[in-house]
This record gives C-alpha cells, sequence and structure tokens, in this order.
C-alpha cells in the first residue's frame, strides 16, 4: 500500500509528501510555496524516464514510500 512520496534534493533537501491521493507536483509545489516546475528526465534503455522535478533552482527526485511487508 502506497503512504505517500519523497521528494529529495540535491542540496539534501528531504520533503515527505504524505497524501497518496494527491499528485506528488503538487504537493511539492506546495512545500516549497513555488507555481512553477520543470520535469527532470533520465536516458534509459526505454527511451527517456521522468524521475522528478526542478523547482526554485534545486533539482528533486520523487520516490514513493510504500508499506514494509516483512
Amino acid at each position: 500500500m502506497k503512504i505517500g512520496y519523497q521528494a529529495l534534493g540535491c542540496y539534501g533537501t528531504r520533503l515527505f509528501l504524505n497524501n497518496p491521493e494527491k499528485h506528488p507536483r503538487k504537493q511539492l509545489l506546495e512545500a516549497m510555496r513555488r507555481k512553477h516546475c520543470d520535469k527532470i528526465y533520465v536516458d534509459s534503455l526505454n527511451g527517456p524516464k521522468h524521475i522528478g522535478y526542478i523547482v526554485a533552482r534545486e533539482w528533486f527526485t520523487i520516490r514513493e514510500i510504500h508499506d514494509w511487508q516483512g
């Protein structure tokens, strides 16, 4: 079960976006008090893959947080 998202910034910023119902982009913009962001892509074997956003000159990689079933 998905709990939410974690945004990891290039300068060490860690934001926990705890509402899995909301899109992580919207939560990230609210947390940073901004209205605009750009997407970050990385090259993979299957073509470009979207991995995060640039907000206020900081790169954020978005990761999903799930319950651990151990």
